[in-house]
């Protein structure tokens, strides 16, 4: 399902984004977060995820404690497909979920929960979306 095919699937995405996600954003979770921006990014959805991306990063204790390293991965990977593609406005809030994420991934790995694909996949997104934090947690992903 791609969103330019249709206006009836942009319509859906622009429902699940803008209305179920924002307007009932207590009733989300991590991997509702993880699922929705893998979606946006496979299917292309040009809508604006500024407001969705700043509500995560706002309440991220709440909505992504105890994440899978697979969730997190997901994310962090379909916010930088949005950004090498172009599509979806992001915000500054793609910064503080990067921060949160990659420092959930270092965590992870150091339990031995995360596997080499999601390792790779936030590998990856980090430089496509212009992530300039501590590089040191890059070498713990890495190693």
């Amino acid at each position: 399902m791609v969103c330019g095919s249709s206006k009836h699937v942009h319509a859906a995405f622009d429902m699940a984004v803008n209305h179920r996600l924002l307007v009932e954003r207590y009733e989300y979770n991590g991997q509702d977060v993880s699922n929705t921006f893998y979606a946006t990014a496979s299917a292309g959805y040009a809508g604006n995820l500024e407001p969705l991306v700043s509500n995560v990063a706002e309440d991220m204790g709440r909505v992504m404690e105890g994440v899978a390293a697979q969730a997190w991965s997901n994310a962090i990977w379909a916010l930088a497909k949005h950004e090498e593609i172009k599509a979806g406005r992001l915000g500054q809030g793609v910064f503080v979920v990067l921060d949160r994420g990659v420092a959930a991934m270092g965590s992870l790995v150091r339990s031995g929960s995360a596997n080499p694909q999601a390792l790779a996949n936030v590998l990856w997104a980090l430089p496509k979306l212009g992530w300039k934090g501590d590089m040191r947690v890059v070498g713990v992903l890495a190693s």
